[in-house]
């Protein structure tokens, strides 16, 4: 099968925005004449397999384990769902959930209550067809104005009287065989790129691990450091503490009180959210307004390393290098900045340390640890030893690592703009094919 572009003779204007024209034999109508609300709690506790929502797909929560009256009080409340059951995740539609609002119901279970579930009358609309129309609208943003209440909530009464547009069965039939087809050929290819962007990661993390143990010298002696998150090194490097060669600053403390009448000044600051594993994104910096004695106290200089104090655990103690993009520019003080002896230790090498399994594993180590967060401070992070070779062959290993890296980036950013694109041509191809613009044919 194929889907081509209808002839507009074929198309007449539907008055409405997210629909705009459909073919002409097709029908129109409000979406309570063929869906029903499904409303039926588990309170007999006839189901224990717990639906969650996520990324657009309905999957099973896997729960092990014996219930207990609170996990009984909790599911005996969340309704009971079938088969071609069509979910729509109402809640909060004042927030982006970059389209993934909708999904069908593939086994009998239960889901919470909180979720507008939707049963289609299978007669007159295939399950299969109103999901993938739904995720069109889903993907123009229907929904999102049509909640109610604080939390911007969608109910039934707030969805019973959009309007869907539908051929018969037969074609809807079709166009849902089309669609699984054809979505199914770009899903692969995007989780193909997807995987491959994983290698590339894990291919520079192992260059870079690579480079700030060993060097580029090949056939050399090595020494073995004892110590956990290092391992070899070549024999004529140091394995020292930071502290021997750097020196730590914190950042300024948000949310501070001045005395009334103080002369403030208002200035950009760094956020953890702006220190990332290879630079400085400055696409969304926030202002303070401090003392102009506190800009000369926490004031970045060029040259400088960042690092975090805390966040996901793979990206504790992530550094890099701030050139001075913005100056003058303070810092909060879940930041440190952490200044090198230059003739002993390049900021550049060290950021490539940062970045690599050495710190990974050294943070992991001894990081205070709550769930997938964690933290360090600056005695940890003074306290670290690590690899360091000669100022030259420092010098030499940033030289080959940042022309690594790059090439490893632009292959991670090519795929990157791949699945973009496959993206978005499979949510112009649904939204095409389900409001018949495009006609699927033998």
């Amino acid at each position: 099968m194929k889907a081509i572009m209808r002839d507009k003779a074929e198309l007449k204007d539907s008055g409405i925005e997210w629909i705009g024209l459909y073919p002409v034999s097709w029908d129109m109508y409000p979406a309570n004449g063929v869906f029903s609300e499904i409303r039926n709690k588990n309170t007999s506790l006839e189901y224990t397999n717990q639906f969650s929502f996520r990324y657009g797909e309905i999957v099973d929560k896997h729960v092990q384990g014996e219930l207990d009256d609170k996990l009984k009080d909790t599911i005996s409340a969340y309704n009971i769902v079938q088969p071609d059951t069509i979910m729509i995740n109402g809640l909060n539609l004042n927030y982006d959930f970059i389209s993934q609002r909708v999904a069908i119901v593939r086994e009998p279970g239960i889901i919470t209550s909180a979720y507008l579930a939707l049963y289609p009358n299978k007669e007159r609309i295939n399950p299969r067809f109103a999901v993938y129309l739904f995720k069109a609208y889903d993907y123009q943003q229907v929904f999102h104005g049509m909640g109610s209440g604080i939390r911007k909530t969608l109910s039934f009464q707030n969805f019973k009287n959009i309007f869907i547009v539908a051929p018969q069965l037969g074609q809807q039939e079709a166009i849902a065989n089309y669609l699984d087809d054809n979505c199914s050929k770009i899903d692969a290819i995007i989780a193909e790129a997807k995987a491959s962007i994983e290698e590339y990661k894990d291919l520079k993390q192992a260059v870079i691990t690579q480079a700030v143990t060993l060097g580029k010298k090949k056939n050399r002696p090595l020494k073995d450091t004892n110590i956990l998150w290092i391992g070899k090194t070549p024999f004529e490097w140091q394995v020292a503490e930071l502290k021997f060669f750097a020196s730590i600053k914190s950042g300024i403390t948000l949310g501070q009180k001045y005395p009334a009448g103080a002369k403030l000044v208002e200035m950009p600051y760094l956020r953890v959210a702006n220190v990332q594993g290879e630079y400085v994104d400055l696409s969304d910096v926030k202002t303070i307004q401090v003392l102009p004695e506190e800009v000369d106290k926490y004031r970045l200089e060029a040259g400088v390393v960042l690092m975090t104090e805390g966040g996901d655990r793979d990206k504790l103690g992530r550094g890099c290098v701030w050139h001075g993009e913005i100056t003058p520019c303070l810092h909060q003080n879940h930041i440190f900045a952490l200044t090198t002896k230059s003739d002993k230790l390049l900021p550049e090498y060290f950021s490539h340390v940062t970045t690599s399994e050495v710190a990974r594993c050294y943070f992991d180590y001894t990081a205070k640890k709550t769930t997938n967060l964690a933290n360090t401070n600056s005695s940890t992070i003074m306290n670290f030893r690590l690899p360091i070779p000669p100022l030259e062959e420092q010098r030499e290993i940033v030289q080959y690592l940042d022309k690594r890296i790059k090439t490893l980036n632009d292959m991670i950013s090519e795929k990157q703009s791949l699945i973009e694109d496959l993206e978005s041509y499979k949510k112009s191809l649904i939204y095409e094919v389900v409001t018949g613009k495009r006609k699927v044919v033998e």
